[in-house]
C-alpha cells in the first residue's frame, strides 16, 4: 500500500493533472486530494468513477466485497500463492474474481512483472495466451527479425569494462550484420508485433491466424528498450561474467534486461574467479611450452556459445615454474583461456 501512494503521488497524480480532460474531474477533498495526505485506499473522482488500491498482503478481506470492470495488478509473481492463514485462493486470483460481475468481454484484467521462474504465474500466462514477439524489420537483409541475448556481441573480447562498453553491439539473426545504434532506434519504430503461429513477410504481411485465447501476452527485452545503448547492456554483461557470483549476475541479466525466467543450474557450482586464476599461472606464455616439460594435457569444455580450455605441462622433477607463488609442491604451468564462438 506504500507503493501504491508512491505510484498516485508521483506518477498518476501527475499524469491526470496534466491532462485537461480529466485534470477537472481530480477530487477537491478526501483522498486523493491534496488535502487527502496518508493512508491511500481509494480515489473517487468528480464523475463517480473510483480508483481502488489492493495488496496482496493482510486478510482476505482486503481484496472482498468490491466490484469493478477493469483491474491493473503489477509484480503478480509476488503475490499468486495462497498464504497458510488464508481459507480462500491466491491473492491474485482474489483480486481478478472482483471482475466477475461483468462479462468476460467487458471486463479487463492488465497484469505485469518481472520474469521470476518458469513456475512463475506471469510466464505461464505469456505462453498460455498469445505468446506474442516484437519483430523488427532489418535494414540490410529486409527480413523482420526479433534480436535476443545470442544477437549482442562484441563485449565478450574486451579486457576492461570501458572496451565492454566500447565494442557491445547487435547483430541481425537473419544476415548477421552488425547493427548500429541508429539502426536498431529506427528498427524499434518500425517494428511489429505477431502472435503464436504466425509469421511475417519482408513487405511486413503477417500471415497466419492468432491462437484463439482470451489473453495477449507480449514481452520485450534490452533490444527494445531505447533508454539504453548497446554499450550499457554489454558492460552489464561483461560485469556477469566477471562476478564471483556469477548465478546472482546472471539471474539480475535474464530477469531484468532480457525480460526471461532464471533457471538455476541442476548442478552445485563453485564460482570461478578469472583475475584469481590469473595470478596463478606460470611464466611461460601462452602457447609456448616449456622446455623441460615431459607432458602435455588439454581440457575442453564446449558450451553453446563459450569454449573453455585449459593446457597442462607436466614436470618430471616437480617444480613450478610461477614466480608470483613462489616454489611449492605444484606440478605443473597452466594455460587457461575462455573463447567465444
Amino acid at each position: 500500500m506504500d507503493m501504491a501512494h508512491d505510484k498516485w503521488s508521483r506518477e498518476l497524480l501527475p499524469a491526470i493533472k496534466a491532462n485537461q480532460k480529466y485534470g477537472r474531474l481530480l477530487p477537491t477533498r478526501g483522498p486523493g486530494s491534496r488535502e487527502g495526505v496518508g493512508n491511500l485506499e481509494s480515489v473517487k473522482f468528480r464523475n463517480g468513477v473510483e480508483l481502488k488500491f489492493m495488496s496482496a498482503g493482510g486478510g482476505d478481506e482486503k481484496r472482498s466485497s468490491y466490484t469493478a470492470r477493469v483491474l491493473v495488478a503489477t509484480e503478480i509473481d509476488k503475490y499468486d500463492s495462497v498464504s497458510e492463514s488464508s481459507r480462500e485462493t491466491d491473492p491474485i486470483s482474489q483480486m481478478e474474481n472482483r471482475l466477475a460481475s461483468r462479462t468476460i468481454f467487458n471486463r479487463r484484467f492488465f497484469a505485469e512483472c518481472t520474469c521470476s521462474i518458469p513456475e512463475g504465474r506471469i510466464w505461464k500466462e505469456y505462453h498460455a495466451g498469445t505468446a506474442s514477439r516484437i519483430m523488427c524489420p532489418c535494414p540490410y537483409c529486409h527480413e523482420y527479425v526479433c534480436p535476443e541475448r545470442d544477437h549482442l556481441l562484441g563485449w565478450r573480447k574486451a579486457d576492461n569494462e570501458l572496451a565492454a562498453f566500447r565494442l557491445a553491439h547487435f547483430c541481425c539473426p537473419g544476415c548477421g550484420h552488425e547493427l548500429t545504434e541508429h539502426d536498431r532506434q529506427t528498427m524499434n519504430l518500425l517494428a511489429r508485433l505477431i502472435h503464436r503461429g504466425q509469421t511475417i513477410d519482408k513487405d511486413g504481411t503477417i500471415r497466419g491466424d492468432p491462437p484463439e485465447t482470451l489473453t495477449l501476452g507480449f514481452r520485450w527485452n534490452a533490444f527494445n528498450n531505447l533508454f539504453w545503448v548497446p554499450g550499457d547492456i554489454g558492460l552489464k554483461e561483461w560485469k556477469a561474467l566477471h562476478a564471483e557470483d556469477e548465478e546472482s549476475a546472471q539471474k539480475e541479466l535474464e530477469q531484468y534486461y532480457w525480460a526471461i525466467p532464471h533457471e538455476s543450474p541442476d548442478v552445485d557450482l563453485v564460482n570461478f574467479n578469472p583475475d584469481k586464476a590469473r595470478k596463478r599461472f606460470g611464466l611461460s606464455p601462452k602457447g609456448e611450452v616449456p622446455s623441460d616439460a615431459v607432458k602435455l594435457t588439454v581440457g575442453l569444455d564446449l558450451g553453446k556459445h563459450v569454449g573453455y580450455w585449459v593446457v597442462i605441462a607436466w614436470f618430471s622433477d616437480g617444480r613450478a615454474t610461477s614466480s608470483i607463488t613462489g616454489p611449492s609442491k605444484s606440478t605443473a604451468t597452466t594455460w587457461a583461456s575462455r573463447r567465444p564462438f
